[in-house]
């Protein structure tokens, strides 16, 4: 039997600023360890890295701090000690100056995510439905339901979301990935799945489908 390995996934970061040059000599390397996204994409990320001048940061970091408070890494191109002091003032989380060695770069931002994320709950729970995230099991009421991983992950996603509507779109970026064609049918036959291993009775859906946008967990 193949077993199933579970892949943590890597954190996401938006890269701001600066000369593109900048930004694509880092890419490669980052995108190792960190999922590189879009600032204000569906799924926002969870550390911005900054590229600036001793001219430009400031006003950069207003902006930004007057929009969002993801922690932010800033790579100045030239900085004395007072432009880092006042860098770290103005909301920066940590400063590093080019030439910026991509190890270090790399430990400062998981560093920079360590202080300010707080861990995951391991057990999920929606209505009677108990999700454990550690050894992936599910339990509604007083009984274990089988899952297999996909369904397992489509459930996930739809109980961090709290009741709210879930986008098809977005079940498949997280359920599937990029790594496998999907389609509103396959979201639509796993869902229904899902729903028959949960025993819904059809009255009061577990999984409800909102026509035309995705569907929502009933917590209630």
């Amino acid at each position: 039997m193949q077993q199933t390995v579970w892949k943590r996934a890597k954190p996401r970061l938006a890269l701001l600023g600066g000369e593109p040059g900048a930004r694509n000599e880092v890419a490669p390397a980052l995108a190792l360890d960190f999922e590189l996204c879009a600032f204000e994409g569906a799924r926002p990320p969870q550390a911005l890295l900054l590229f600036g001048t001793p001219a430009t940061f400031r006003e950069a970091l207003l902006d930004l701090r007057a929009r969002s408070d993801v922690p932010a890494l800033l790579i100045l191109d030239e900085a004395g000690p007072a432009d880092r002091i006042d860098a770290l003032e103005h909301g920066a989380d940590d400063v590093l100056v080019q030439p910026v060695d991509a190890p270090e770069l790399m430990a400062r931002l998981r560093a920079v995510i360590r202080r300010v994320v707080r861990p995951a709950p391991s057990v999920l729970r929606a209505g009677d439905i108990e999700i454990n995230l550690d050894s992936s099991s599910v339990r509604r009421g007083a009984r274990e339901v089988a899952l297999s991983p996909t369904e397992f992950s489509l459930l996930t996603v739809l109980a961090r979301s709290n009741g709210a509507v879930v986008p098809r779109a977005r079940l498949i970026d997280e359920v599937w990935g990029s790594e496998r064609q999907a389609s509103a049918t396959t979201v639509h036959t796993f869902v229904s799945y899902l729903r028959a291993k949960l025993g819904d009775a059809g009255t009061a859906p577990v999984v409800r489908t909102v026509r035309g946008v995705g569907y929502a967990l009933n917590v209630g």
